[in-house]
């Protein structure tokens, strides 16, 4: 099933990178792993090295808090005979999981990509989820613009104290 819905994952454009799942989805759409591969549009933005720690931060934290075999083999099995009640338990440790992938992307969003004007989300659509990252290319570019206004006004003002 996870082919189907994952046909609904928008593609990368030069604005936003998508990191697709690598595992199996459970039935509200998070997913335990995405892709850690390093986009080549990030070259000029951030090292490879601080980008798979950033992701791997992450993934990492979904991992740790993501339910065991027993918990998703319970729901699965018993889903037909309890007509999906059985999915209540692992529910509760997927949510725990998605809980702290988000809290995972807020950390690392503020004390990683945001120096580099990047923003990492987490997006959910039709049993199916992946994480995008945007750039900013405004604002990676308008301090650059910020400073030669201001060498610009203090030219000005060197300009008429000369005169």
């Amino acid at each position: 099933m996870d082919c189907i819905f994952n046909k609904f994952i928008p593609e990368s454009s030069n604005n936003k990178i998508i990191l697709r799942p690598t595992s199996k989805t459970f039935i509200s759409g998070i997913a335990q792993s995405y892709d850690t591969t390093f986009p080549n549009e990030l070259s000029n933005i951030i090292s490879e090295k601080e980008y798979s720690y950033a992701i791997n931060k992450v993934i990492e934290d979904a991992i740790i808090w993501w339910p065991c075999c027993f918990c998703l083999t319970y729901g699965y099995t018993f889903s037909i005979c309890t007509l999906g009640l059985s999915f209540c338990f692992p529910m509760c440790c997927v949510s725990e999981a998605k809980s702290q992938l988000q809290s995972s992307i807020m950390w690392v969003n503020e004390n990683i990509l945001h120096k580099y004007n990047l923003n990492l989300s987490y997006k959910q659509k039709c049993s199916t989820s992946w994480l995008e990252i945007d750039i900013n290319f405004k604002e990676i570019f308008q301090p650059l613009s910020l400073e030669r206004k201001e060498n610009e006004r203090q030219d000005l003002l060197i300009k008429k104290q000369l005169n």
